[in-house]
């Protein structure tokens, strides 16, 4: 008598079985999903990465069953993040390149002006008579007062530059 109730379960011990056996076979690739944010706000999920839209990876393990176990394509080995993430990188490089050539050309550019200043200097420090070009643009000679005042100038200046 107590036979009977088993074999009531059977169908439902039968059908637990069949999931667990078949659950590897329905794993996601969980490295594939992404997430993104509409302008409306709603929250979306797919395994295809949206165009035109900033999307984010979710997960970082690999689930595969049988089927999946496949290596993808070797043309399709590299995936639009790695090139995202290449071109940005390169771009930041080129950047920082270009920053780099514009700072030693202004520390050449400084360099230059602090020698030629240091150069007037000395020749104004010599005393006598100095000859420099006028608002014109004619070279005239600078009295006295203009001459201390060019000398003061180009102290403060090599100063705060040199």
């Amino acid at each position: 008598m107590k036979a009977a109730p088993l074999r009531a379960f059977y169908p439902l011990a039968l059908a637990a079985a069949l999931l667990l056996a078949l659950a590897p076979l329905t794993a996601v690739d969980a490295s594939s999903m992404y997430r993104w944010v509409d302008n409306h706000g709603n929250v979306h999920f797919s395994d295809q990465r949206p165009s035109g839209r900033d999307a984010e990876r979710v997960g970082s393990e690999r689930h595969m069953g049988p089927a999946q176990a496949e290596e993808p394509p070797a043309e399709q080995a590299g995936t639009n993040d790695d090139q995202d993430r290449r071109q940005q990188q390169e771009r930041y490089e080129q950047r920082m390149q270009e920053q780099e050539a514009q700072r030693e050309q202004a520390e050449t550019h400084n360099r230059e002006l602090c020698e030629r200043i240091q150069q007037e200097q000395a020749r104004l420090q010599q005393g006598g008579r100095f000859r420099a070009p006028g608002e014109d643009g004619e070279p005239r000679f600078l009295s006295e007062e203009q001459r201390q005042e060019r000398i003061t100038n180009n102290q403060r200046m090599l100063e705060e530059r040199c």
